[in-house]
């Protein structure tokens, strides 16, 4: 069975990776913005990227949303 690009699920899935990258990067310190690791000159923080964890965090809210529907959508009768 492939997802297509538009149901519920794929949406789901998709903002539940963003969600656990941004969070789990800015926890870690790692960061992902570009300029700052050639402004720096490493990845690497030396302590917890919080705009990170607030947009993983902010994610959350979606995923859950359209986790619900995409059960809901495979549970409904056709």
């Amino acid at each position: 069975m492939w997802l297509r690009r538009r149901s519920p699920i794929f949406n789901a899935l998709s903002l539940t990776a963003a969600s656990v990258l941004f969070v789990v990067t800015g926890l870690v310190g790692y960061t992902l913005s570009k300029h700052d690791r050639f402004v720096a000159g490493t990845p690497w923080s030396s302590t917890v990227i919080w705009w990170q964890v607030g947009v993983g965090v902010a994610l959350l809210p979606l995923a859950v949303y359209f986790w619900r529907r995409g059960v809901r959508s495979l549970a409904a009768p056709r």
